[in-house]
């Protein structure tokens, strides 16, 4: 694995799935950040806010908050939570704030309410990461989030019609789930588990796949005009390099207006290791 320097970091490309979700986070002090995103249609899904999405946001916060005392670190666990007042959301506020900063093991938590109702609660998202002895004794003075735009920004990198599509991945022709025939360089970790030249597969674009893959399942289960996604809950095991990634989903339950899938993303177009395990709650409508 390559060696880098937390210390003497290198600047380093942005993650494109920051820039394509675009949410406009700022630093509020060490421990918190703010922002809003706007809903644009292809961050929506299921008649509702894309669960991948609002992790995205949440690893946005990280940035200024986690990713400034720990440049390294790397996700654990991140959980969804998106309630049903988020269905015709037009603008999310979120704000985040650390509940442990530890050496080894950091924690943050953000709630989601809608910009345009204040007070309105729409969601919540949680996560953990692990430091990887990376734990600066200054931190880094970072302000904005990676996926504030800027007038730098690529042209039309948020014009998509779907995350799936916009982070290079599309349904299985076996119809259980989704995959990514490629990593290409955008959708890569630019300075964890060895940067840019591992191939390492971003978690924000390992979310997208999972919250695909679950949703073209529960849909072929009880159709698409039914759901709406209610929570996505992700475990990092294994770094995902090696191409194609299958994200197969299967149906594991069906009650009370619900429906539970489970995710399970592996490389070698799914004969390979699992990397990450997911879970999805849809609500199904009547």
């Amino acid at each position: 694995m390559i060696a880098i320097d937390p210390e003497n970091m290198a600047p380093h490309p942005i993650p494109q799935i920051y820039l394509q979700v675009g949410a406009e986070m700022k630093y509020v002090d060490d421990d918190t950040a703010e922002g809003t995103l706007t809903m644009r249609p292809g961050l929506r899904n299921l008649g509702g806010p894309s669960a991948a999405a609002m992790a995205v946001v949440l690893q946005d916060i990280s940035a200024l908050t986690i990713s400034r005392f720990a440049p390294l670190n790397v996700p654990i666990f991140i959980n969804v939570r998106i309630r049903p007042a988020a269905a015709d959301v037009r603008t999310i506020f979120a704000r985040g704030t650390t509940l442990r900063r530890g050496r080894s093991v950091m924690s943050l938590d953000s709630i989601l309410t809608d910009a345009d109702r204040p007070g309105t609660v729409i969601g919540y998202a949680t996560g953990s990461w692990a430091a990887m002895d990376s734990y600066l004794r200054e931190p880094r003075a970072t302000r904005f989030g990676p996926g504030t735009p800027t007038p730098a920004d690529p042209p039309g990198v948020r014009e998509f019609d779907s995350l799936l599509e916009a982070v290079g991945g599309r349904l299985r022709d076996d119809g259980r789930g989704a995959e990514l025939g490629e990593v290409n360089l955008g959708a890569t970790e630019p300075v964890a588990l060895g940067g840019t030249g591992t191939g390492t597969l971003h978690a924000g674009a390992l979310q997208v796949l999972a919250e695909s893959a679950a949703s073209s399942v529960a849909a072929q289960a009880v159709g698409a005009e039914r759901l709406m996604i209610h929570e996505l809950s992700t475990q990092f095991l294994a770094p995902c390099r090696v191409t194609p990634i299958a994200a197969i989903a299967s149906v594991m339950a069906t009650s009370d207006g619900t429906l539970d899938c489970r995710v399970e993303l592996h490389e070698d177009g799914g004969s390979g290791r699992l990397t990450a395990l997911s879970y999805a709650r849809f609500k199904v409508s009547d």
